[in-house]
């Protein structure tokens, strides 16, 4: 994921959370926000937040990495800040559940443009 893809500032986290909508499930919490510009075809940025309650620094970022690695293989559609709050049952849940999770909260909020073919 390059710069231009991630939310960075604490800022736009607080903006996202504050002017969002929201969907769970089990594993993740996504938060959406509108990218408030006027040109449509900007790319959609992406946020994880996983609080320390989760585990060490070794778990939250392997949640990180999972979820990079799936939203790597799904084309989401343009002008949207997401923000992926991940649960504590993330941590015991297999790749094919959080893959289900994430799937499903992206067609929820009917986000998803196309999906590579080697997603199971």
């Amino acid at each position: 994921m390059n710069k231009q893809k991630k939310l960075l500032k604490t800022t736009d986290f607080n903006d996202v959370r504050k002017r969002g909508r929201s969907w769970s499930d089990r594993n993740l919490i996504l938060v959406v926000a509108k990218r408030e510009s006027f040109n449509s075809n900007e790319h959609t940025r992406i946020g994880f937040i996983v609080s320390k309650k989760i585990g060490n620094a070794v778990v939250r970022n392997k949640c990180k990495r999972r979820l990079r690695e799936l939203l790597s293989k799904i084309e989401i559609a343009y002008g949207f800040d997401l923000v992926f709050i991940c649960r504590k049952s993330m941590v015991a849940s297999k790749y094919e559940e959080i893959q289900f999770s994430v799937l499903s909260l992206l067609s929820r909020a009917q986000l998803i443009k196309s999906m590579a073919t080697n997603v199971d």
